[in-house]
């Protein structure tokens, strides 16, 4: 099968930039986007450098965080932390299963100088200054109950966290998201919306402008906007057109979705999956499948658009996204290399 398949279930990067086009509706903005109109980038355009590893595997990346002129990579187990040149700062943590190790990290993030690192199969976050000396471990509590919805990954949010709620099987529908304290503890669910399956792609929360955070199901079109006081606002509507892919009120959960794009002619003839989005002040940048490629549309608010393509050659590891420039992490038979594109020149 196409290695674009493989690579956008495990969130790994290829990309198209598209042109997109604006109308205001009552409940957000509306973007609308032609899947088949694109133009090429070339990897030759972009600046580069490689990862230092010497006898380190880094392997398949499962989450790729920049801050503070540093990368905080998630692999194969492993939290490894880079400057921003690729020159290898160290390791965070240690895995095992004594009180100060972890069995494995669900997700991980860099927060006040410190990183965090969720494990969820131990049941507490481990906090680790950079130089990776171990802070603070919370125990959490992870059974599933009216009172207490554990999280399946999370973000700092003010001087508490949200997170997606961890689903509930038993159920058909479990609250999507919920307020947690600042020690972790679960406060509140947040909102309307609701998951219905634990079909997992990627981490589709991020902290946004203005203190708000955006959260969208991957393979819906909505991205809704959290704002302080934690109501939650339809924020974009994305529309590729006659290329939609089924609303998620018309099936019957998230499998059924994934079962029409495992067919290969289906496939290359419906977009989206929206694997990852960010926004800064100017733009809405976010990656989807169409066509057996992964695309990148950069939507800017001012009305203005652009589209760019690069196609499925390179075996992408992951992304990120420093506010003004990305950063594409690219397998090389030698190790890895990473292509910064700033949004500016495009």
């Amino acid at each position: 099968m196409n290695r674009v398949y493989y690579l956008f279930w495990g969130i790994f990067l290829i990309f198209i930039m598209c042109g997109c086009t604006q109308d205001k509706i009552e409940e957000g903005t509306e973007i609308t986007v032609n899947p088949d109109y694109s133009q090429t980038i070339s990897w030759s355009d972009c600046n580069k450098f490689k990862l230092q590893q010497d006898s380190l595997m880094i392997g398949k990346i499962n989450k790729t965080i920049y801050y503070d002129d540093k990368f905080l990579i998630s692999t194969q187990g492993k939290l490894l932390l880079y400057s921003r040149d690729g020159s290898f700062i160290g390791p965070i943590g240690q895995r095992g299963r004594a009180a100060n190790e972890y069995i494995d990290h669900t997700d991980c993030w860099i927060q006040d100088n410190h990183v965090y690192l969720y494990d969820m199969n131990g049941k507490k976050v481990l906090k680790y200054t950079l130089d990776n000396q171990l802070d603070k471990i919370y125990p959490l509590k992870s059974e599933i109950s009216p009172d207490n919805y554990p999280f399946a990954f999370i973000i700092p949010f003010g001087e508490r966290y949200i997170g997606q709620c961890v689903w509930n099987g038993t159920m058909k529908e479990s609250p999507a998201l919920a307020l947690y304290d600042k020690n972790f503890a679960f406060h509140s669910v947040i909102g309307h919306l609701t998951i219905r399956s634990g079909l997992r792609i990627g981490y589709p929360l991020i902290q946004s402008v203005n203190n708000t955070a955006l959260y969208w199901n991957p393979l819906d079109r909505r991205i809704f906007r959290i704002t302080p006081d934690q109501n939650i606002e339809l924020a974009y509507t994305l529309s590729f057109g006659n290329k939609n892919y089924p609303e998620l009120t018309t099936v019957e959960d998230d499998y059924e979705i994934l079962e029409l794009y495992q067919d290969k002619t289906w496939r290359k003839n419906h977009a989206g999956t929206i694997a990852h989005v960010w926004e800064n002040a100017e733009n809405l940048v976010f990656l989807y499948s169409y066509a057996d490629n992964l695309h990148l549309a950069i939507y800017h608010q001012d009305t203005v658009s652009n589209y760019r393509l690069i196609d499925a050659k390179h075996n992408l590891l992951s992304s990120a996204f420093d506010g003004t420039s990305l950063y594409f992490f690219v397998e090389i038979p030698d190790g890895v290399e990473v292509y910064s594109i700033d949004l500016k020149n495009l």
